[in-house]
């Protein structure tokens, strides 16, 4: 039986904060120092890892059309050329705000088996903090 959704959010926490969030972090810099805005990063997986359980991402060579890079381009980790399994899928939006200010968000998403229900948290990395929202259920219907 999976995890109940408390225990498998601070699961996806502990990896994200662990494996992707310096790294992130790191490649924003370098693109917001090159390019003068944040990266944006369509989703990594095209269907979502279940119960905390990972799966390989097979969506990393997408990218919106406005963008040069894709995740695999801008720095995702990929030890011996095999992209990291995360349990959630990740997603990064960048904005700038009406004063010129540069910012980014990473959205994570995990579901659950049992019932379908699709699990959402997000995070900001700039000046408007009310991008941050704690795991909800994001979408009931699967």
């Amino acid at each position: 039986m999976p995890a109940v959704p408390a225990v498998i959010q601070t699961q996806i926490d502990t990896f994200y904060t662990t494996n992707l969030e310096s790294q992130i972090a790191a490649w924003q810099a370098t693109y917001l120092a090159a390019n003068g805005k944040y990266w944006q990063g369509l989703v990594t997986h095209t269907t979502y890892p279940q119960d905390g359980n990972t799966a390989s991402p097979d969506n990393l060579s997408s990218k919106p059309f406005y963008e040069a890079l894709n995740w695999l381009q801008v720095g995702y980790p990929a030890p011996n050329a095999v992209p990291l399994p995360t349990p959630m899928q990740t997603q990064v939006h960048q904005y700038v705000t009406p004063t010129g200010t540069c910012g980014y968000q990473v959205v994570l998403r995990w579901q659950a088996s049992i019932g379908s229900v699709i699990y959402e948290r997000s995070i900001d990395y700039g000046v408007e903090p009310w991008r941050t929202q704690a795991w909800h259920i994001y979408n009931s219907n699967g």
